[in-house]
């Protein structure tokens, strides 16, 4: 009995690094899927690919690109034996190729492709480089295909892009797809089996001397997956500041994850109000 098992690669500086993580046909037990949840910038380890599925695989890899990532992804009772392999740039510190996905199915000696399409940002200006993290992660009470990428254009500036994606058929279907700039990477989080994700709301109150007080907080909102999209179940004003009009700035690098754990918030599953 073939045990098929999740990974999740993570880069600290995912514009300027590259690595392989390969999961193949093996006899390990799985890792556990409420961890490989617990925010999308944990690394689980893999295995490395049996020697004949990486064979098998090189004729399906596109010229200029090379192998980013490659999981099992069986997201229901139908997907057994298919995979997903995430296909980056082969110059890995100047990459200007997109990130493709190919789902793919394995019969033990062949892989079918079917599905292979290339990662887009929310308007598809901006599509993504490199690969930041992949996984299969509980939502609800069924699995997604994780799938985090990051836009890169130069100086300091940056795009993160965060997408769920569902199976249908023999295709991947994007479920919903989340966007934040470099320094607000942390206002999205996967946590026991729900989606978060956040953006700062400021208010201006009265002025003391010459100066107005500001007011802010992460608009923090949580989802669960019923099957067909993501529905928002409950959300919560997060982290509260008041302070000058450049209050704002004071969230960038923020982490929910870190905050949702300290304070408490969205504590409840069942969504009755905190004590």
């Amino acid at each position: 009995m073939v045990n098929l098992q999740t990974c999740l690669t993570w880069w600290q500086s995912a514009a300027r690094s590259a690595a392989l993580c390969t999961l193949g046909l093996l006899a390990a037990g799985p890792v556990s899927a409420a961890n490989a949840a617990d925010g999308p910038a944990q690394a689980k380890g893999g295995d490395i690919i049996s020697t004949q599925a990486r064979a098998a695989l090189l004729p399906l890899i596109p010229e200029g690109y090379t192998t980013g990532a490659v999981i099992a992804c069986e997201l229901g009772a139908h997907d057994k034996g298919r995979y997903v392999a995430a296909l980056v740039d082969s110059k890995a510190d100047d990459p200007e190729r997109v990130v493709r996905l190919l789902y793919l199915a394995w019969d033990g000696a062949h892989w079918t492709v079917l599905d292979n399409f290339a990662i887009a940002g929310l308007d598809g200006s901006y599509p993504p480089q490199y690969l930041s993290g992949l996984s299969v992660v509980p939502v609800g009470q069924q699995s997604l295909l994780y799938v985090f990428t990051t836009s890169f254009g130069g100086g300091s500036g940056s795009d993160q892009y965060f997408q769920l994606y569902r199976a249908s058929g023999q295709h991947l279907q994007l479920v919903r797809s989340f966007e934040h700039g470099r320094m607000e990477s942390g206002f999205f989080t996967l946590r026991n089996a729900r989606v978060y994700d956040a953006d700062v709301a400021c208010s201006r109150g009265p002025k003391k001397g010459q100066a107005y007080i500001y007011s802010c907080y992460l608009d923090a909102k949580e989802f669960t997956y019923d099957g067909n999209q993501l529905v928002q179940t409950r959300r919560e004003k997060v982290e509260p500041r008041t302070g000058n009009r450049f209050l704002f700035e004071s969230y960038r690098n923020e982490s929910l994850y870190a905050v949702i754990q300290r304070d408490g918030y969205f504590a409840n599953p069942d969504g009755l109000p905190r004590p």
